[in-house]
């Protein structure tokens, strides 16, 4: 008994599907045509243009915001692909800050690779903090009341109290040790 070739022209693999092989029915059902997706085309088959210039990411994303794409094997960021195939590759060491900061896109021109710390520095976050007056709990961010650490500001009296919270905790624990157990 022979088998059927792949009806698909060049494909000699035996056929298993409609007249197709695996390979060749798995291309026409996932792309709807039988000739190879290129790597660029399956890098634009999520992406939409706005009037911003930004390339928004359309299909699968992180919970974090990013596009995220199977490339090379694995799920990589969308981004991350985006650039290495259009610019080179992405140096030792740095991170793509979104210029445009819109996660989801994967325009190349929009990404400049950055230390952490800079990437950091750029983004919204340090901004907001930057021009709070208050902690969390109400206590002024005042030269008394705040401790600077790193880079980072604390509120005392929080910190004060979350040290006694602990302490407390402590000694309730050590309270709480059975009888014998090598106090």
């Amino acid at each position: 008994m022979t088998s059927v070739a792949c009806a698909f022209d060049g494909c000699n693999k035996p056929a298993k599907h409609r007249g197709y092989c695996e390979a060749c029915y798995s291309r026409l059902r996932k792309n709807g045509t039988l000739k190879p997706i290129t790597p660029e085309d399956r890098l634009f088959k999520f992406v939409s243009e706005d009037a911003s210039g930004c390339w928004p990411w359309i299909g699968a994303k992180a919970g974090t915001g990013y596009g995220m794409i199977r490339w090379d094997g694995r799920s990589r960021p969308a981004h991350r692909v985006m650039y290495e195939f259009f610019i080179g590759a992405i140096p030792e060491g740095l991170d793509l800050d979104h210029l445009c900061r819109v996660r989801h896109c994967v325009n190349p021109w929009h990404l400049d690779p950055v230390t952490r710390q800079v990437n950091i520095r750029r983004g919204d976050k340090p901004k907001v903090n930057a021009g709070k007056t208050h902690c969390p709990h109400g206590h002024p961010y005042d030269e008394a009341n705040t401790i600077v650490y790193k880079g980072s500001r604390f509120c005392r009296k929080c910190r004060n109290a979350r040290q006694k919270a602990h302490q407390a905790a402590k000694r309730g624990m050590q309270n709480a040790l059975p009888l014998g157990s090598g106090r």
